[in-house]
């Protein structure tokens, strides 16, 4: 079906972002704001927090890659409304969970209807807009951005109007949100040639061999593997630390809140305008660009531990949120159409290994030195290591490649 004019386009924009708010951003990102509240009702220790934020990374690595194969064989549509119900679940667990016990097979479960909605949303929408795959995955991917902000300002909110905060109560709001988003992507989003396309290249490449020889051996994949993997195991340390250090800096807990929030709504903003710009200036200069806000951002609390710098901290790490839908789209140029699945499966197996790594690492640090600085000090290092791959890394333009049976000129779903 093809895509007349822009509307359309938009509503499948709104549909993803709706679904990547609830499975990415509620699922995975918001635990940070609401896990120093969670550890006081719960009465967990800092390294059993951080195994929680490990748990919902491993449950997203065990079904990552496979994620690809449920959507070649069953249809991207029915993976997605099947990852986004699976979130839904998680999410009305997680806000009755009794235990430490209960949350980890609960985390797990978020992980993998997160992993299940990404990987077909990312390339179902890669390959109904190619000619817009910067601007369509910025705008997919401002998504996990906005939730940070509502969860940055769910503390304010639920004091205002119910006079207390409960984090049980944030959760339930959460699986609601996340149940209208499945409800949209069913009645929205369509099983249609591109998707066949799809199909078939997965199974064109699967024939060939055990995940696509030819893409495990493309070197400028593979550098954006590692180079993924370096933001994987850095990027959720901020995020789910930010709240904890600033409180433990003495920062009351509506600043706190507040710098969350800041951080989501520049990452609502920074999909779209860094993938944009990447379409007009090139893929590698604005990742290297992102890279340093990013290596400034977790640098800033741990030489000034102040409101103002965890504010321009926030600030700056919100609008590195473009970082992923970058990564993605650079990866879909340096392979062919056929190729896309395997590669797009393959540097996301690596981020979440570095998901899965970052959590726990970070937790553990903390508890071992009592300073919450050590952890952003690892994140630091690990955006400056990433930012020496990416230097090496040719990053490719080629507006040609189209997926087979797809007009260079027009979007289509």
């Amino acid at each position: 079906m093809i895509l007349h004019g822009r509307r359309r386009m938009w509503l499948y924009a709104l549909t993803g972002m709706m679904l990547m708010i609830a499975t990415t951003g509620f699922a995975r990102m918001s635990y940070g704001v609401l896990m120093p509240y969670m550890q006081a009702g719960l009465r967990l220790s800092h390294a059993q927090a951080g195994l929680l934020g490990t748990c919902i990374s491993l449950g997203y690595l065990l079904i990552v890659i496979a994620a690809g194969m449920f959507a070649s064989r069953w249809g991207q549509k029915r993976v997605i409304t099947a990852g986004a119900s699976i979130v839904t679940f998680s999410l009305f667990g997680f806000s009755f969970v009794p235990a430490f016990g209960w949350a980890i097979p609960i985390a797990i479960l978020a992980g993998v209807g997160s992993a299940m909605t990404f990987v077909p949303l990312t390339s179902y929408m890669i390959t109904a807009f190619p000619q817009r795959r910067g601007l369509i995955m910025g705008l997919l991917l401002s998504g996990p951005g906005l939730a940070m902000f509502i969860s940055g300002s769910i503390v304010p909110i639920q004091e205002a109007w119910f006079h207390h905060f409960s984090w049980r109560d944030s959760w339930l709001f959460f699986a609601m949100f996340s149940m209208i988003a499945a409800l949209s992507a069913v009645l929205v989003l369509k099983e249609s040639k591109s998707s066949a396309v799809s199909k078939s290249a997965v199974r064109d490449q699967a024939s060939r061999g055990p995940g696509g020889k030819a893409t495990y051996r493309n070197k400028e994949v593979l550098k954006i593997a590692l180079l993924y993997f370096c933001v994987g195991v850095a990027y959720l340390i901020p995020i789910l630390f930010q709240t904890g250090y600033m409180l433990h800096a003495g920062i009351p807990s509506k600043l706190a809140g507040l710098a969350f929030a800041v951080a989501g709504f520049f990452g609502i903003m920074s999909g779209p305008i860094l993938g944009g710009f990447s379409d007009w200036l090139g893929r590698q200069a604005v990742v290297i660009m992102a890279m340093c806000m990013a290596v400034l951002g977790t640098l800033l609390p741990v030489l000034w531990p102040g409101a103002v710098m965890f504010l321009l901290s926030a600030a700056l790490l919100g609008s590195t949120g473009g970082l992923i839908a970058l990564i993605q789209a650079a990866v879909s140029e340096q392979v062919d159409a056929n190729e896309l699945p395997v590669a797009v499966g393959l540097i996301t197996f690596f981020f979440a290994t570095g998901q899965i790594i970052g959590p726990g690492l970070a937790g553990w640090i903390i508890e071992a030195g009592d300073r919450f600085s050590n952890a952003y000090l690892l994140s630091s290092a690990l955006y400056v290591i990433g930012l020496g791959i990416c230097i090496r890394v040719k990053f490719v333009k080629r507006p040609s490649r189209t997926p087979a049976g797809i007009s260079k000129n027009r979007d289509i779903t």
